[in-house]
């Protein structure tokens, strides 16, 4: 007789009935408590080292050829009779009774343990700036504002605009392979109104049609392998398109967009394809990335009709990302993007009360911009963080001179590039430069100070209005200065205080004969809790 062999027999047969009482239970769930089921693991333990214990003895006398004399057969298979003898109807019973409650318990316990895979983190920022505007504009004069020799001058101040900005943000990994990421962002004025109203004095008291927390971002990762050396990342949803390099360094954060803020910095939908090249190029972060963007265009509640007016907007985006090998260039992040924009929709006369379409194109134009960046943080182990971004933009108007709108006013040219017509190819180009410098002080925790500089040629184009930056300085057809510092408080609240000092030269595109020079400063103070 194998007594090993029955015991097991035994375990076997008493784990079958469970599952089948476990698979054909109805009785409804409900919470079992810590100290039951405490008692059932405990049992299933002890049974489980007692058939070890046989185990192990029957083991150990085959192992020395010996069969085993009559008291020491007779003392197993005592042992054996113990474990059968036990009431197993009632063990069984104790199981079937509590095997819903399990049931119960391990379909919360799963879906505990993904629940605790989602990081929730918060921030919120309160923000003050304080504005002062000088323009020299040409004199204009008349219902049609003819022009006429001379300037004159535009001077305005705007003391202590305040702001709350409170961001909820949601990562998790649903699967090995699965990942969602989520943003909600509430980013108002203080007491913003528009007129006399209540509604600034019970905001979030009462019912109100107004949602103040948008979806910033909501968009899921997968991530699938279809060669060994060719990981790959399906990417779609709401996407991190704004806050692109290198504006981490002034944020004082990880990178949180994939994009260079002087190529893209907008929020939208979309789909993306990334190709992980780690293996095939020997780079570290080496990736190339291919984004679709798409805005439909909202002029009627039909959705099977097409707009006839107007286009929807496509955008496509192509990106190669690494960083640089060798001693001296590991610390640089290097990105190469294109982006490529095949028609420029046209303005929308529709919504005008004194504008009437009139032979009106569907788009305008067309655009492409070349984007580099290379940035690096604590170059070469030292203090010091830096960034170079440059951008080409060429952007191409059809011919306009056959397109004209009409109402009340009289019939007037209107262009991509150009309004006036004079030059239907606008080339531009930026440059974006800057630097980071810790100080080490512990004493004050080691703060920052920074400077970021960019110019902008006369037929740069950018879009640039997810930028948190008021005066959306890399907009600037002219030159922009930036110095900012940062003051950690301790490690969930910092300071920063910053002077922001732009002179525009070329707001209205085309118009050669417009001299223009406006200049705009901005200080400001903010303050950041992350928790």
């Amino acid at each position: 007789m194998n007594i090993y062999a029955v015991s097991t027999r035994n375990l076997l047969m008493l784990a079958i009935v469970a599952l089948f009482l476990f698979a054909s239970t109805q009785k409804p769930a409900y919470a079992v408590s810590d100290e039951d089921f405490k008692k059932l693991m405990e049992k299933v333990e002890e049974l489980s080292q007692q058939n070890k214990v046989l185990t192990d003895k029957v083991k150990m006398l085959e192992k020395k050829g010996v069969k085993g004399s009559p008291a020491q057969i007779t003392d197993i298979q005592e042992r054996v009779k113990t474990l059968e003898a036990k009431d197993t109807d009632k063990e069984v019973a104790e199981i079937k009774e509590n095997v819903s409650d399990l049931t119960t318990l391990m379909s919360n316990v799963e879906r505990k343990a993904l629940l605790d895979r989602v990081q929730f983190s918060a921030e919120m920022r309160t923000r003050c700036d304080w504005f002062d505007y000088n323009a020299r504009v040409p004199k204009t004069t008349g219902l049609f504002g003819l022009r006429q020799n001379g300037y004159t001058r535009e001077n305005d101040s705007v003391q202590a605009v305040f702001t709350n900005r409170f961001r909820l943000n949601m990562k998790t990994e649903l699967t090995d392979n699965v990942r969602f990421s989520g943003r909600l962002t509430m980013f108002k004025r203080w007491n913003q109104m528009e007129g006399i109203t209540v509604r600034a004095t019970n905001e979030g008291r009462v019912p109100d049609d107004e949602a103040d927390l948008v979806v910033e971002r909501a968009y899921v990762d997968y991530f699938f392998q279809p060669h060994e050396k060719l990981p790959m990342a399906l990417t779609f949803g709401r996407l991190p398109l704004s806050e692109g390099l290198p504006t981490d360094l002034k944020e004082d954060s990880q990178r949180k967009s994939v994009y260079p803020a002087l190529a893209w910095d907008v929020t939208g939908d979309g789909a993306g394809l990334t190709f992980m090249l780690d293996s095939l190029t020997g780079l570290n972060e080496s990736a190339f990335r291919l984004v679709y963007y798409r805005s439909n265009r909202d002029s009627t509640e039909l959705w099977y009709r097409h707009n006839d007016l107007q286009d929807d907007l496509e955008v496509f985006f192509a990106q190669y990302e690494t960083r640089l090998p060798g001693k001296y260039l590991q610390d640089i992040f290097f990105v190469f993007n294109f982006l490529y924009l095949p028609e420029f929709p046209s303005i929308d006369l529709t919504s005008s009360g004194v504008l009437r379409p009139y032979d009106v194109p569907k788009d305008f134009g067309k655009t492409w911009k070349l984007t580099f960046l290379a940035e690096a943080k604590n170059y070469l182990g030292s203090n010091f963080d830096w960034f170079v971004s440059l951008s080409h933009s060429d952007a191409r108007s059809y011919d306009l001179n056959q397109y004209r709108v009409f109402g009340i006013i009289p019939a007037a040219n209107i262009g991509f590039v150009s309004p006036g017509n004079e030059n239907q190819n606008g080339n531009g180009y930026c440059i974006y430069l800057g630097g980071r410098y810790t100080i080490p002080w512990e004493l004050m925790n080691n703060p920052k100070l920074g400077i970021e500089y960019n110019y902008g040629s006369k037929y740069w184009t950018n879009t640039n209005q997810a930028s948190e930056d008021p005066l959306r300085k890399l907009n600037t057809r002219g030159y922009a200065w930036d110095f900012y510092y940062i003051q950690p408080i301790n490690k969930i609240l910092s300071a920063r205080l910053g002077y922001t000092w732009i002179r525009n030269e070329h707001p209205d595109l085309g118009n050669e004969d417009l001299r223009y020079m406006q200049r705009i400063t901005n200080t400001y103070l903010l303050l950041d809790a992350k928790f």
